[in-house]
């Protein structure tokens, strides 16, 4: 099996990680990271994943590297050249589609949620679906939206995993907070830079589409929070 030293990078132009994008090490180990993270839970080169926001193919090179080129794995972007690229460097089982749906931080000219977008994916076809980042950026309508593909597509004993902007005591959605998280510099005309929702009421939108809490993990990165969740019954 090749090594990550052996896997092309993409250009910093197409990694879309912040602070993270610019040294390669940190970018491959940030993958690596978010890897374990998930795999804690049971992956193995069997399991099908859905990757929603998956980018240049961070978390997907690290699944490389752990589970060789023979997976069912699926990742989905908005960004077309970061598609292209990966289309370019995966093997065939790494499939990479992109979609061309609205969010006014990375593709406010798209078009609204659509399911006919992501006909492709069949029911109950995906073990998990993961993603990482994704819902910092968007507003409840769209976390909705995407919550009720993931049922549809993961299987009944499946899971999923997303990270968001979680907090107790604060508004049930707050965007761009200010100097929120701390260390983040901004501009007032960034769109969709942070949004933050209470606790409570991110947990009720979650069990309004079908999906529980199963376990919590804080992440290091951009002070978010990662959600293991099961279907509801």
């Amino acid at each position: 099996m090749a090594t990550q030293q052996e896997f092309p990078l993409p250009p910093v132009a197409l990694r879309d990680c912040g602070e993270y994008c610019r040294d390669d090490l940190d970018w491959i180990n940030t993958g690596n990271r978010d890897f374990e993270t998930v795999a804690s839970w049971g992956i193995t080169q069997e399991t099908s994943i859905l990757e929603v926001g998956c980018g240049a193919g961070r978390f997907a090179r690290a699944l490389r590297a752990h589970h060789g080129d023979d997976v069912q794995y699926h990742g989905i972007d908005v960004f077309d050249e970061a598609i292209k690229w990966c289309r370019e460097h995966f093997p065939p089982a790494y499939k990479f589609s992109r979609v061309d749906m609205h969010n006014d931080r990375f593709n406010p000219t798209g078009k609204p949620p659509d399911q006919d977008a992501y006909s492709q994916l069949q029911d109950h076809s995906f073990d998990v679906a993961y993603a990482y980042a994704v819902f910092l950026h968007m507003i409840q309508d769209d976390i909705k939206w995407y919550l009720d593909l993931f049922r549809r597509v993961v299987k009944p004993e499946g899971w999923a995993f997303v990270t968001a902007h979680v907090e107790c005591d604060v508004p049930a959605r707050s965007i761009n907070p200010d100097r929120y998280p701390e260390h983040w510099q901004r501009s007032k005309r960034d769109a969709l830079h942070a949004v933050r929702y209470n606790w409570d009421y991110f947990t009720t939108l979650l069990a309004n589409h079908g999906w529980r809490i199963a376990g919590v993990t804080r992440e290091s990165w951009r002070k978010q929070t990662g959600l293991f969740l099961r279907k509801i019954a």
